[in-house]
């Protein structure tokens, strides 16, 4: 049960802070063995290490640069853009490991490599197009011209 104000000290003292919330239940919240936690936490490591193994994947079965062949040198493009930005995302996953092991008392771990973990499990340029939709940014485009 004390596991939990290393991971989120936040949650600690609860009482005191008199924000509605009790001590005892915050804790009972995490005593006993968090099977659903792990299983969703081995699920996202999971999904992180198949991003990372299929960008691996795409940049060993590039062909090799020919800018005369239809879309050859866009796709060493889009490998290399998402190589880049996968890499920040996973230094950045590599910092709070880091930051978790020197500084255990400090900060709120739990949280913040969850959502480094679940950044990279999410990365694909794919999502960028969402983003780059034409109806969307047209609309983008008028709002800021009114």
């Amino acid at each position: 049960s004390g596991s939990f104000v290393t991971l989120f000290p936040s949650l600690a003292s609860c009482e005191s802070r008199q924000n509605g919330l009790k001590d005892d239940v915050v804790k009972a919240v995490f005593d006993g063995f968090p099977w659903m936690r792990l299983a969703k936490f081995l699920t996202l490591l999971a999904r992180s290490a198949l991003v990372v193994a299929g960008a691996i994947l795409n940049a060993q079965a590039l062909p090799t640069r020919d800018p005369s062949k239809p879309l050859n040198e866009a796709r060493h493009y889009i490998v290399f853009f998402e190589s880049t930005v996968l890499g920040f995302y996973v230094v950045a996953l590599l910092f709070s490991f880091g930051n978790l092991c020197c500084r255990p008392h400090i900060g709120d771990h739990g949280s913040m490599i969850a959502k480094r973990l679940e950044a990279v499990a999410e990365w694909s340029a794919l999502t960028l197009l969402r983003g780059i939709n034409v109806a969307t940014l047209g609309k983008v485009a008028t709002e800021q011209m009114e």
